[in-house]
């Protein structure tokens, strides 16, 4: 009973020491979300060839729903399937808040979003480039899109409120209501991510009590690669429990450089969802699952062996 206590302890220690830098960073973020998703969504859908380099870049800007907003735009054959990789590989999810949280220096912080967004743009015009040497088009199944994005009518309506976060707003808020709805939306954010942190931190304080962290540092390091393709599967979960497991591991010393990055590549959060929701080919999204899954485990294995 004592050992549960002390582990328990231990972990709300750890994680009430992390609020009010996440409370913080979550306010920024929903303020991004208000004012400058409806943006970022619009210049997403009107790319064209050039969709995944916008989206690679604008994808490490922390903003609610972004691998959302890219599922939806792919499902609507908006944009292209390269696209979507880009944003999936390059979003942070809540990769980043948890790094501001935890006081991660600058130059790691800029490092892991500079591969991330650099990733996402490279493979994302690969995997466009492959699609249209195969398929002659850049979706894996349905209309035939070559061009993705474009031929689109630049005057056409287009609601950006359906890929954004909700903030229940049909109208224009008022001062006092956006000052409310960022409160809410940040405390709400922080205690979703705290609750993933504390019982991240309570599993793992019990395993290194129980086998010692000396242990568990060489059981990974030795076995790198069931690290990367098992990251790669905790990515695969659609919730941000999945990067705030991977990104939490990662800043313990537990988890590797690159199993983190080959994890975090693959975590699309919500994406996922909202794919397999919006797209009715079912084959069609397993398979993007399978690549996602794909592209990031041989990033992660390509950096083993680089040694990074």
């Amino acid at each position: 009973m004592e050992f549960v206590l002390d582990v328990v302890i231990d972990a709300l220690k750890d994680t009430a020491e992390l609020i009010p830098f996440l409370f913080a960073t979550y306010v920024v973020i929903s303020l991004l979300d208000l004012f400058a998703s409806d943006k970022t969504t619009a210049a997403i859908q009107r790319a064209g060839h050039a969709g995944p380099l916008i989206g690679g870049v604008l994808g490490v800007v922390p903003q609610c729903g972004f691998s959302a907003m890219g599922a939806s735009l792919y499902a609507d054959r908006i944009v292209s399937l390269g696209t979507f990789v880009a944003v999936i590989l390059s979003t942070s999810d809540e990769m980043l808040p948890l790094l501001l949280a935890e006081h991660v220096e600058v130059g790691l912080l800029a490092r892991i979003l500079v591969t991330k967004a650099v990733l996402g743009v490279i493979l994302g015009f690969a995997t466009d480039l492959v699609l249209r040497l195969v398929l002659g088009r850049t979706s894996l199944a349905g209309v035939d899109e070559s061009d993705a994005g474009e031929g689109q009518d630049e005057d056409a309506e287009f609601d950006p409120s359906a890929y954004s976060c909700d903030c229940g707003c049909g109208e224009p808020l008022t001062r006092g209501q956006t000052a409310w709805w960022v409160v809410v939306n940040s405390a709400y954010r922080t205690f979703q991510v705290i609750v993933f942190i504390f019982v991240v931190s309570v599993l793992l304080n019990a395993l290194i009590a129980l086998v010692g962290e000396d242990a568990l540092a060489s059981f990974l390091s030795g076995n790198a690669v069931v690290a990367t393709l098992v990251s790669g599967l905790v990515g695969l979960v659609p919730n941000c429990a999945a990067s705030v497991v991977l990104t939490q591991l990662y800043i313990d010393g537990v988890l590797g450089f690159a199993p983190m990055i080959a994890g975090t590549l693959v975590a699309g959060g919500a994406g996922y969802l909202v794919l397999f929701r919006m797209n009715g080919n079912m084959r069609e999204n397993a398979a993007i699952v399978g690549i996602v899954y794909v592209l990031g485990v041989c990033v992660g294995l390509v950096m083993l062996g680089l040694g990074l």
